[in-house]
């Protein structure tokens, strides 16, 4: 087995992934807020032994469906309540989907192309850093990716012909999508099946290639095949051909039991706040400050494609130039533009805007990247190797501004007026200045990258490239989350009062609002919204130990402040904001 090179790429893959998803896994405790609100609910429901109804905070949590919950559950089973069974089905979905990219680049591109676009993904910002995470992305990528890798597969062994895949193909696939409804709802069903279905609408086919001219680039090709295609009974053949009925069947049969199930038990409370809230309502306006411009996923991908991306334009350039590639590859790069398309236009035009919603693009992103890569060492030209130089020169600048600007990241916080505006704790500043260092494989990887371009050594280019993507994924991973970590005051505090008191806290909290902080606890926390009300609880003795920021604690009215003895205190960073923990006497005089 060892023998055959495919196999021999897959082993290192494994090796490497597992490397870049499982190492440090627990080094970090929760970040805030989404996986402190998904691991504490997470936690909630093992604790129950309850698999159906999300809670969080001992309150119903509507905000996504039971598949991350289930893969937490099952973590906690096999490794205890922590930061590494929250986060290993995560992480073991990142590993899968990276070689689930090698795989989908198996089918349309050479060996070079594949192996470098699943490096791609391990060795970027974005991926590797939300895959580790105790989040629904990594479930909802894996399952994704999976579907869509299956869907590719029949039709390349179908001859390229949707209507010759057999049904139980099309049950599979639909039975993948399910799950990724079970990860984060019916719109993932919707956008892999608007991602396959454009393709076999737009994609070239035998009336395509006696209709269009082979020398036209790729992007008039699909214009005009989408002008020959836009007929409706073309559109009718092509969702025939993807066997609604089936999917219909599949997804009644998997994915429906759990929305009745939820729904009957909480009255429908959990379907109108799931569907009305959580998507129309964060399609039709943003929520929780979460806006941006139409560019905001065109520039998050390419912050979370970095260092890759710095190539964006010699990408572009061989996309758009018709580059003599195979057959297969030409037909593979207009679904895999279908499929990203598919996810960033509607997110575009989506109110709310976070930079997870795409990451299901991110393979197919990483199979284009992979592919003008590996034509690197296949053939290259003057100007090919003018935008390389272009870009291996620029990666270099962003690493000595990058080390320039955080050596002296005080003064430049100070030109840019923002000291007074943030009011950083001068630890937290001082530890920034630390982040220097995060520029230095850019560097390294600039010079050395142009000074073996100029050589005519594209595959030391590439590994130069690829090894400083992982210095820097290993760094933020295991050097910068790590030293984050040690600012977390919230979670610091939380897990000493649960020591302190045998998790018999009674904790309420007025300003500082963390929900992992209810996963160290391990017991609800009453969340305090008005300065009256706190006032109202203390004085009819109803708090029993109180946190409250030190500024919100002085402005407060209150005659009977001796009923309050101070037990623990730290710093909110990256603010100078001290966090007070109090016990009231009433309480202490009954202990």
């Amino acid at each position: 087995m060892l023998r055959n090179p495919f196999w021999v790429d897959r082993l290192l893959l494994v090796m490497l992934a597992a490397l870049v998803m499982f190492w440090g896994l627990g080094k970090s405790r929760l970040w805030d807020q989404d996986e402190g609100y998904f691991a504490s609910a997470g936690s909630e429901m093992y604790a129950k032994g309850d698999w159906i109804v999300p809670v969080f905070n001992g309150e119903l949590f509507s905000h996504k469906p039971p598949m991350m919950y289930w893969g937490m559950m099952t973590g906690f089973s096999l490794f205890g309540v922590g930061e590494v069974g929250a986060r290993f089905f995560s992480a073991l979905c990142g590993v899968l989907t990276v070689l689930l990219t090698y795989e989908l680049g198996r089918l349309f591109f050479d060996r070079v192309s594949s192996l470098i676009a699943a490096v791609v993904l391990l060795a970027s910002v974005h991926f590797p850093l939300i895959m580790r995470a105790a989040t629904p992305d990594s479930y909802l990528v894996f399952w994704t990716t999976l579907a869509m890798y299956l869907w590719a597969r029949s039709w390349v062994r179908s001859n390229q012909d949707a209507s010759a895949i057999s049904a139980a193909s099309w049950a599979l696939i639909y039975l993948c999508l399910s799950m990724a409804i079970l990860a984060k709802g019916p719109l993932f069903l919707i956008l892999p099946l608007l991602a396959i279905g454009s393709f076999l609408v737009l994609a070239a086919s035998d009336v395509a290639s006696r209709t269009i001219g082979e020398h036209e680039s790729p992007l008039r090709r699909t214009w005009n095949a989408a002008i020959l295609r836009l007929a409706p009974s073309r559109i009718a053949r092509v969702i025939w051909n993807m066997r609604p009925m089936t999917v219909l069947l599949v997804v009644g049969l998997i994915a429906c039991p759990w929305f009745i199930v939820v729904g009957l038990r909480t009255d429908g409370e959990f379907l109108r706040e799931f569907f009305l809230v959580h998507h129309l309502g964060r399609f039709s306006q943003a929520m929780d400050n979460h806006r941006g411009s139409i560019f905001y996923y065109v520039v998050s991908s390419l912050v979370g494609l970095y260092p890759w991306t710095g190539f964006v334009l010699p990408i572009l350039w061989f996309w758009f130039q018709n580059r003599p590639i195979e057959p297969n590859a030409k037909k593979a790069s207009s679904f895999l533009a279908c499929w990203v398309i598919a996810y960033f236009l509607p997110f575009t035009l989506a109110s709310t805007k976070l930079a997870n919603y795409i990451l299901p693009a991110y393979p197919p992103l990483a199979l284009l990247i992979g592919a003008y890569f590996g034509s690197w060492t296949r053939f290259s030209n003057l100007i090919a190797r003018r935008w390389q130089f272009v870009a291996f020169s620029l990666l270099a600048i962003v690493g000595f501004v990058w080390i320039g600007a955080f050596a002296q990241f005080e003064g430049v916080l100070g030109w840019l007026r923002l000291s007074q505006k943030l009011q950083w704790h001068p630890k937290f500043l001082s530890f920034a200045t630390q982040l220097s260092w995060i520029g230095v494989p850019l560097v390294v990887a600039g010079i050395a990258g142009w000074l073996s371009i100029r050589h005519r050594r594209p595959r030391a280019a590439i590994g130069i490239l690829a090894s400083s993507g992982l210095c820097m994924t290993l760094i933020l991973n295991q050097w910068l989350a790590p030293k984050l970590d040690s600012f977390q005051s919230p979670q610091t505090i939380a897990t000493e009062l649960k020591s302190r008191y045998a998790g018999q806290v009674g904790l309420a909290v007025y300003g500082p609002f963390r929900p992992s902080m209810v996963f160290y606890l391990g017991e609800p926390i009453r969340f305090l919204t008005s300065k009256e009300e706190l006032i109202a609880e203390l004085r009819a003795g109803r708090i029993e130990r109180l946190l409250v920021e030190d500024q919100l604690f002085q402005s407060l009215e209150l005659v009977d402040r001796e009923r309050l003895t101070r037990v623990l205190a730290g710093i909110d960073y990256p603010e100078s904001t001290e966090l007070i923990a109090f016990e009231t006497t009433d309480f202490r005089q009954r202990r």
